[in-house]
């Protein structure tokens, strides 16, 4: 999606990419502009609106709206950790996805990809959040080699393809992983800056509504009434004021526009199986 993002836009005349590079301090001035500082080597700059679209643990709600009324960084916490990688494919893999539950809430997920390779997911589920505070400080230190030796720690002895998929994990290039959490928040603008995607609302990936998300905001912006209301034409000398002034109104539109979808995604639902008597069992635990 960046790649054609990119692609379609880097030659467009007005749109300029910077890489290497992130925001340092974001300041609104009272002409209405926004002044952005940099953490490398870029030059200050202004500029009319600042899209903060950058994920659920997003640097720029925190400089804008601080850690939340909890403390928290708007986070609601699943009470699960997950790591992505790819390994080589063998027999033992078939043109199908394969899951294996294991006990103390383990789980693997292998399928085949179209590149002749295997996709692995696995992920520790557990309602006692402080199984998860060494890994928790792992993720925000980056230590990679240490994040896979806690999830080869907790895979021990879990059965059927572990050791491959542990052996894998360890060898691959492209080992990724999360917190699976949701973010809460009962507005995700404020003056010319605004938060969108995982930044604003992440439904967490085991929703399953990411994409209608990110569709019922294109609806939301293309809708004729919203569209109507808040671009018409506006003078050249009144720009600047009327612009701070409708900014905040077309975000609120939008957002009262997508707020059913984003409530439902986010509602509280658990689950039992029929015949598990087990809280460590993954059945048992719901998104919160």
């Amino acid at each position: 999606m960046a790649r054609i993002l990119y692609g379609t836009t880097k030659d467009t005349p007005g749109i300029k990419y910077v890489f290497d590079e992130s925001i340092a301090t974001i300041k609104e001035n009272a002409d209405g502009k926004v002044y952005v500082t940099f953490a490398n080597n870029s030059p200050p700059a202004t500029f009319d609106l600042v899209v903060g679209a950058d994920g659920m643990t997003s640097r720029t709600r925190r400089m804008i709206f601080g850690h939340g009324p909890k403390n928290d960084d708007y986070l609601n916490r699943l009470g699960q950790y997950s790591a992505y990688f790819t390994i080589s494919r063998t027999n033992d893999d078939t043109e199908f996805a394969q899951w294996w539950n294991a006990t103390r809430g383990r789980l693997i997920l292998k399928r085949p990809d179209r590149y002749g390779t295997t996709r692995v997911y696995m992920s520790v589920t557990d309602a006692n959040l402080a199984r998860f505070d060494e890994i928790d400080c792992l993720l925000k230190d980056g230590d990679q080699k240490a994040q896979q030796a806690w999830f080869e720690k907790e895979f021990q002895g879990a059965g059927w393809l572990t050791e491959r998929c542990v052996k894998g994990m360890k060898e691959s290039g492209d080992f990724y992983m999360q917190q699976i959490a949701q973010v809460k928040m009962e507005k995700w603008s404020k003056g010319r800056v605004v938060l969108v995607g995982d930044a604003a609302y992440a439904p967490s990936p085991i929703s399953g509504v990411v994409c209608l998300l990110l569709s019922t905001n294109v609806i939301a912006y293309i809708h004729p009434g919203n569209r109507r209301r808040h671009r018409r034409r506006i003078r050249p000398r009144r720009r600047d004021l009327a612009l701070t002034r409708r900014y905040p109104r077309c975000f609120a539109a939008l957002r009262s526009a997508h707020a059913p979808i984003r409530r439902e995604s986010t509602e509280a639902y658990t689950w039992r199986t029929a015949d598990c008597e087990s809280a460590d069992c993954m059945g048992c635990l719901g998104v919160q």
